[in-house]
């Protein structure tokens, strides 16, 4: 079968990759079955394999086009690789960034630094609020003259002095049923505000006894500053993303592994 081997050789000897290499292996199986064949009618060898070969050339423009199609496919998959490599690459980065920023958002030492000056402020908010709260309920049953204060406590907390820290306030008569955010409607003698479900403060206080010896006991909604904010989504995210980008890339190397492509 020298013949047919000579002339497996003599295609696209300039191109040594992968796919040619396995076309032409299809390719000889496929002359050498055919020039059996011809054996089989009667035909010397030499003469079997020349018209197989011959058979074979009727379809050399598929066989050109077939090439070109592999061509054209190996340039996609070169492009679609280097696309992955890319993506492979950014995804180990942000792993390393996401790790690295979830780690310092979430040290003990950054935490209080950041909480810190808000704390110290939201308290001197709840103390001055609370002196406030003093002067209106000084001589007033702190249940049954609700009607007569509550006013005076809305102008308060929707003066410029507490308007932009005050997100809600709720007042109680008793100690235990103002302490935690859960609550029962019939137990607030007093709201005001409109309640929110994220990005606040929450806080307990209370007024010293007043003329009657009762005191109003009371907890806050307060506003987050902005740079607070940014930095609780902040490290959210990273500590979600850290993970997810370790996984995406650990697949991607693991698949170009498989596939034998080293980058």
């Amino acid at each position: 079968m020298g013949v047919i081997n000579n002339y497996i050789d003599s295609l696209y000897k300039n191109d040594n990759s992968q796919e040619i290499l396995e076309l032409k292996e299809e390719l000889k199986e496929h002359l050498i079955m055919s020039a059996n064949e011809f054996i089989n009618e009667g035909y010397e060898e030499q003469d079997a394999c020349e018209m197989a070969i011959k058979k074979f050339d009727g379809g050399s423009e598929m066989l050109k086009e077939l090439y070109f199609t592999l061509k054209e496919n190996k340039k996609e998959i070169k492009e679609i690789n280097k696309v992955a490599k890319i993506i492979t690459r950014i995804s180990g980065v942000m792993f390393i960034i996401c790790l690295i920023t979830s780690t310092i958002l979430t040290y003990h030492k950054t935490v209080n630094y950041i909480y810190d000056k808000p704390f110290t402020y939201w308290d001197q908010v709840n103390s001055n609020i609370s002196k406030e709260l003093n002067k209106i309920i000084k001589d007033k049953d702190v249940k049954k003259d609700i009607d007569s204060y509550k006013d005076d406590i809305s102008k308060l907390l929707s003066s410029s002095k507490f308007n932009k820290d005050v997100i809600v306030m709720r007042g109680y008569e008793s100690a235990h049923k103002q302490i935690g955010e859960t609550y029962e409607p019939s137990s607030i003698l007093y709201t005001y505000g409109k309640d929110v479900t994220k990005d606040y403060m929450f806080m307990n206080g209370e007024t010293v006894e007043n003329d009657r010896g009762q005191k109003l006991y009371y907890n806050l909604k307060l506003t987050k500053p902005l740079y607070l904010k940014i930095y609780e989504n902040t490290r959210v995210s990273a500590i979600v993303a850290t993970p997810i980008f370790f996984i995406i890339y650990v697949v991607l190397k693991i698949a170009f592994r498989k596939k034998k492509v080293k980058f």
